[in-house]
Order: C-alpha cells, then structure tokens, then sequence
C-alpha cells in the first residue's frame, strides 16, 4: 500500500527474522518514510487508529476468533480488513476475490466485548 498508493504503512510481526527482512526491503525501496515495522504479536498493537488492516496468517486457527474480538473492540465504523485466505465467520464479506476477503465494518457488525 506504500510502494503503490503512498498510504503511511505499520507491519507487526512477531518473528524477528520476518522483521529484519522486512525492515530491509523497506530500505532498499526506500520507503523508510512510509512503513514502520513493529516486533510483536498483534494482539498486543492497539488497533484504534487504524484506517485499514490486512490480516495474513499462515495457518488459520483459534487467532482469528481472537482477532475479530479485538477488531470490534477497538476498531470504528468505516474501518477496512483484508484477510488472506481466511474468513472471518461471523462477517460477510463485503467482497471476495481469489483468496481475498474484504469487509468494511459498520456499527451493526462491531460486536460488545
């Protein structure tokens, strides 16, 4: 989203190789100025600000359920989630293309936790 539309970029990742060569091509595409990578685990990043999140896990388990939790605690109305190959359950997507799926989030599905 950087490289392509500008947009001000933060990663989390909590393995630090992924982070160090991440950091890497973020110098060698000189976008130092446009993405940030954090070393954590993502339920511990206060999602709040965020304008859109995309979601790539490499396997789908229980983190998703967490992770939609912490999406309709912290999140607001307008808020865009891309996720990669797994769905949230509880959404519709808003659109699904390959492997895809986009949600928009509105009051009616950001659920009290």
């Amino acid at each position: 989203m950087a490289e392509k539309f500008g947009a001000h970029s933060i990663g989390v990742e909590v393995d630090p190789l992924k982070c160090w060569w991440t950091e890497r091509e973020i110098r060698r595409k000189g976008l130092e100025k446009k993405v940030e990578v954090i070393q954590s685990n993502f339920l511990n990043v206060n999602l709040a600000d965020a304008d859109a999140i995309f979601v790539f896990l490499t396997k789908e388990t229980k983190i998703m359920e967490r992770l939609y939790s912490k999406i309709c605690n912290e999140c607001r109305p307008g808020t865009k989630v891309v996720s990669f190959e797994h769905p949230f359950k509880k959404w519709t997507p808003f659109k699904k293309e390959d492997r895809l799926f986009l949600y928009v989030l509105e009051k009616s599905n950001l659920e009290e936790y």
